[in-house]
């Protein structure tokens, strides 16, 4: 008989209708969600041949990402900010996440505008390559997390070549996905360069969907993205860009819906905006 640590697969749990996370106990490395693939993919892209990266991961979870970092480039610094230390010890207890000081992930617990906020008032703060967000779901969506004086905040603790990736569900279609555009249209108010992706090659499709979205000051290398040597070799497509003032034709159309609206501390209306994902239950 197989011991726990022998299972290939293991589930965490599953909230809102959705599988947060899936780890194989045998090669943390494998991944499982298209998302966390693109978040893959991305990242080789973007870092090209260093051996090491500093990353912030914002939502613990099963700390399937994280952990598949300080695996992939031993010695850089994996940091992780979860508000619950439940999360923690379930990942501990059915992900078999060893503690800090042997998973090379560190984990800061507590909500991450507060810890973000500390992170960067540090009298000797990180500068991370990449800071990535997994804190959204489809009907749970911290809005304190969309705003632009977070994104401000996470623009100063990154790299000046740094990307800041999130991953969000909505929908595309102008008639219901009015999150994406907006979060899109508020995240470039601190970043020049901003780039959401499909995690299917037939995105956008019109239904619910898991989008990836990247931000930076600089350019993004992501020509051609999912079809070059190390990239995932799923289905992934880039939908929209937006490159200082200049919109393609996906971005253009995704940000009909958005009304110009700009998330900000003292306004945003998340739940409103995604309500449109309640009805395409």
């Amino acid at each position: 008989m197989k011991s726990l640590a022998e299972v290939a697969l293991v589930v965490l749990h599953a909230l809102d209708d959705l599988v947060h996370g899936y780890i194989n106990t045998v090669d943390p490395t494998i991944l499982e969600y298209d998302y966390a693939h693109v978040y893959a993919a991305l990242t080789r892209r973007i870092a090209g041949d260093v051996d090491t990266i500093d990353t912030l991961m914002i939502g613990g979870g099963g700390y399937v990402f994280p952990r598949y970092m300080a695996l992939t480039y031993p010695g850089s610094r994996s940091h992780v900010i979860e508000i619950d230390p439940k999360v923690k010890a379930a990942a501990e207890e059915a992900f078999f996440l060893p503690p800090d000081d042997e998973s090379g992930v560190v984990t800061y617990l507590g909500d991450a505008r507060n810890i973000v906020a500390d992170l960067v008032q540090s009298s000797d703060p990180l500068d991370y390559q990449f800071v990535y967000l997994d804190a959204f779901n489809d009907f749970s969506v911290p809005f304190h997390l969309t705003t632009r004086e977070f994104n401000d905040q996470i623009a100063s603790l990154l790299t000046d070549d740094g990307a800041y990736i999130q991953n969000l569900i909505d929908i595309f279609d102008n008639a219901h996905g009015r999150f994406l555009g907006a979060y899109v249209t508020t995240l470039h108010e601190t970043f020049d360069y901003v780039y959401v992706l499909g995690t299917s090659e037939q995105s956008p499709t019109g239904g619910r969907e898991t989008f990836v979205v990247a931000a930076s000051r600089v350019p993004l290398e992501v020509e051609d993205i999912g079809e070059r040597s190390g990239d995932y070799l799923g289905d992934m497509a880039i939908v929209a860009t937006w490159e200082v003032d200049e919109r393609d034709f996906g971005m253009t159309n995704l940000l009909r819906g958005d009304r110009d609206l700009l998330l900000t501390d003292d306004y945003a209306p998340v739940a409103n905006l995604i309500a449109g994902l309640y009805a395409s239950q």
